[in-house]
């Protein structure tokens, strides 16, 4: 079944009134994702306080970040499974879930209890998972099926900054950590409101296809799909770990502790261009190709990860140059996944490709986030960036080889 063009007959005002409500409703929705996405890393930015404040030993601090990505996984397999988005109008879901995820972020102040805190962090994860999916459907609606490309790069690129924001916040003003996780809820609660903004659904519906596990062994069998799959995780393999270890990187090269504000301010640069990086991956997909843009920001990516591994007498001028570079390029090639993974599978089982895909690429880098400190504690940096530039080798070998079937 063909994706419905939109209402079949529009008059020249008619046709001028939903281009400029679509503009208006993807402005919103992408400041809305912004906002919501600042609980995502909200707790791991300020660990080093919450540390004494909760009494967290080594594994507990490697859960309390690693607890989001793993909740994302699951809520993103959930929400497909259930189809809420066939259920639940697309802003009513975002509104209820970014409103849940601001009220989670916040359980740290009225507990002590590390498990609760981690089992929050889950919480918060599982919630944003309907966030995300969420405001891509408002935009869908809004927006022309030929003209979503630059749609979806400006909302992935608000999510990027969104990730990046409790950086910002931690660095903007010596605020402790209550502080942060209050700001990051409020910020959280102003995206769901923002997203009920948005008002009635647009003339543009997509297709609805709900997630089932019975075809998942179906999508699988074609070597297209599971090539672009293993792609997706090399790409996660290194993105949320990348993001989740960039501000304790700057810390520790920076050396003081009173350097803490610059190494936030830092990192909030570095993983916040990557939404310029997402506009440049949509500008050179839309030019050459998804799989050629995939595989350009792959091979910046790597490189970049190489370069911090052999940083080690580099002038710190040059090191925030090679990190700036590497947070541009890592998130570039998000969109294009997608993009792929659609072409590669089968019509009547692309919901299901798609869920698959972005499942089990959050649950990768949960174990990625999850080896960070131990890769750090015995490898150093060095072997840390090594190791997470296996994932774009890996990813590249995999887009050869998906080239060669074609």
């Amino acid at each position: 079944m063909r994706e419905p063009e939109g209402p079949p007959a529009l008059s020249a005002v008619g046709a001028a009134w939903i281009a400029r409500r679509g503009r208006r409703v993807v402005t919103l929705v992408s400041i809305a994702t912004l906002l919501a996405m600042s609980t995502w890393f909200a707790a791991s930015f300020v660990l080093v306080q919450l540390r004494p404040a909760l009494r967290l030993e080594a594994w507990q601090e490697a859960l309390v970040t690693v607890a989001v990505q793993l909740g994302f996984a699951l809520g993103a397999l959930l929400v497909s499974a259930a189809g809420l988005a066939d259920r639940v109008r697309e802003r009513h879901l975002f509104a209820l879930c970014a409103g849940g995820a601001a009220a989670a972020n916040l359980t740290a102040l009225v507990t002590r209890d590390p498990a609760l805190v981690v089992a929050s962090r889950f919480l918060v994860g599982f919630l944003l998972a309907g966030v995300y999916p969420a405001a891509l459907a408002i935009v869908g609606t809004w927006v022309r099926p030929r003209s979503r490309g630059w749609a979806l790069g400006l909302v992935i690129g608000a999510l990027t900054l969104g990730s990046a924001l409790p950086h910002l916040v931690a660095a903007a003003a010596p605020l402790d950590w209550r502080a942060v996780l209050v700001t990051t809820s409020v910020l959280t609660a102003v995206g769901a409101a923002l997203a009920l903004a948005t008002g009635r659904d647009g003339p543009w519906r997509p297709e609805r296809r709900s997630f089932s596990l019975r075809e998942v062994v179906r999508v699988l069998a074609d070597r297209k799909v599971r090539l672009v799959i293993l792609a997706y995780l090399g790409h996660m393999w290194e993105l949320y770990a990348m993001w989740a270890a960039i501000g304790a990187f700057f810390a520790w090269r920076l050396h003081r502790q009173d350097d803490q504000a610059i190494a936030s301010m830092l990192a909030f640069c570095v993983i916040g261009v990557g939404a310029i990086g997402c506009v440049a991956g949509g500008w050179l997909a839309a030019r050459r190709g998804s799989a050629a843009a995939a595989g350009a920001s792959l091979v910046v990516s790597g490189a970049c990860a190489l370069a911090l591994a052999l940083s080690g007498t580099w002038p710190t001028w040059l090191v925030v140059a090679a990190a700036a570079l590497y947070g541009f390029s890592v998130i570039a090639d998000s969109a294009q996944f997608s993009a792929l993974i659609v072409a590669a599978a089968p019509p009547a089982y692309m919901g299901t490709a798609l869920a698959f895909q972005l499942s089990a690429g959050f649950a990768l880098s949960a174990v990625s986030v999850l080896l960070t400190p131990w890769l750090v504690a015995f490898l150093g940096w060095s072997g840390f960036f090594l190791v997470l530039a296996l994932g774009p080798v890996a990813a590249l070998l995999a887009l050869r080889a998906l080239r060669s079937l074609r």
